[in-house]
């Protein structure tokens, strides 16, 4: 890996907890990474692919992934965002929406359908200007350095805080984005779930793509702390295929990580699996686990405080 491909205080024995500033200790090694865990339970990557590099990576993933054909019908089937409407639909109905990492807009599109005025943005041009020529209101855009045109009801960031270098400061601008008494919500992958239990690091999640390890606890006092009240969470997700091919050793230490032919081909297995009747034993499945807060998905529901004075450090 070439220096500028990581930060400059790369050499840092003991990183500070991007979440909380705490101590952390070293877990294990995965290709060029070290992971560490913190007391307050965030686990993440050190040391920290430079700005450049992650540009550079998600640049990558709007041209060859995102917007290839089997990605497309993936990202746009109907099952897609179901969860995700269903968890923001315990508490909202309508409203003011912008959704953050939005790539390809499956979700802006799910949410205007059920009635959000909802936009998003990402800083993938590729797969923005894929959804702006389905007519979907896209924009690429950096919330930390641009600002949308308003205030929103509804703030959501799927899948997108395990990808970013300060998670903490995307939430402190989803904050600002939100009007009073506005909603956040976001969803991370479980490090507490399934699949993580049964495969450890030889769980393809667990790789570059991924700098920080939320669990449910973890995930909730990260909001806390940037004034953001508890409403509510679920866990969901199970993929027998996933779990299955990475057993086999697909996800195991000293692999960069899977194809993007590789992800196309197990996204395509998943939607089949969604489309026939085993659909409703998956679905039974996530059920029992999320009784457990094991699934492999964590989805929070947080309101803006009126009362926030700032950060806590």
């Amino acid at each position: 890996m070439s220096a500028d491909s990581v930060t400059t205080s790369a050499d840092t024995l003991t990183p500070p907890c991007p979440l909380c500033g705490g101590d952390s200790q070293m877990q294990f090694t995965k290709s060029a990474y070290r992971y560490f865990k913190c007391h307050c339970g965030f686990v993440f990557i050190w040391p920290r692919p430079s700005q450049q590099k992650l540009q550079e990576m998600y640049r990558d993933y709007g041209e060859h992934y995102w917007i290839t054909q089997r990605m497309v019908n993936f990202a746009f089937s109907p099952t897609k965002s179901w969860r995700e409407i269903q968890f923001v639909g315990r508490f909202a109905s309508r409203g003011t929406l912008l959704d953050v990492g939005c790539s390809t807009g499956s979700f802006v599109k799910a949410a205007r359908e059920r009635g959000f005025d909802a936009e998003g943005v990402d800083i993938s041009a590729p797969a923005v200007r894929f959804g702006q020529d389905m007519g979907l209101p896209l924009y690429v855009l950096d919330i930390l350095r641009e600002s949308p045109r308003e205030l929103y009801d509804l703030v959501t960031m799927w899948a997108t805080l395990e990808h970013l270098p300060d998670p903490r400061q995307y939430l402190r601008r989803a904050r600002d984005l939100l009007k009073p008494g506005g909603l956040l919500f976001v969803s991370v992958p479980n490090y507490a779930g399934i699949t993580q239990t049964l495969l450890g690091k030889r769980d393809r999640y667990v790789g570059r793509d991924h700098l920080n390890y939320f669990q449910p606890r973890v995930l909730r006092q990260g909001l806390k702390a940037e004034g953001f009240s508890f409403k509510g969470s679920t866990t969901y997700a199970f993929n027998p295929i996933v779990i299955l091919r990475d057993f086999r050793n697909r996800g195991e230490e000293g692999k960069e990580g899977l194809t993007t032919e590789d992800m196309q081909s197990d996204q395509a297995a998943t939607l089949r699996l969604k489309h026939s009747p085993l659909l409703q034993v998956q679905r039974a499945i996530e059920r029992i686990l999320n009784l457990f807060s094991a699934g492999d998905v964590i989805a929070m529901c947080a309101e803006a405080s009126h009362l926030w004075s700032g950060p806590v450090h």
